[in-house]
């Protein structure tokens, strides 16, 4: 609908549910969360992860740091 084949697929976890199982089934690719958490399961998931800032939680592990859509975008495209 708002970004015509940009996703896969879909998957939905518990509210503060471990994302982990499913980061491990899927290659290294990008993935953006805007959870500290959720994005350390990402980077130990071995993904490009972005962290899209939203408030002031401390990142557990070192993460792309990007505080809007434009800047992920950008972020994107400097890794092709």
């Amino acid at each position: 609908f708002w970004f015509p084949g940009a996703f896969s697929g879909i998957h939905c976890v518990d509210i503060e549910a471990s994302k982990q199982e499913i980061l491990n089934s899927y290659s290294r690719t990008f993935f953006i969360d805007d959870s500290p958490t959720y994005c350390a399961e990402g980077i130990k998931a071995g993904h490009d992860t972005i962290r899209l800032v939203r408030d002031s939680r401390m990142d557990k592990v070192g993460t792309v740091r990007c505080n809007n859509y434009y800047e992920i975008l950008n972020y994107i495209r400097s890794k092709q």
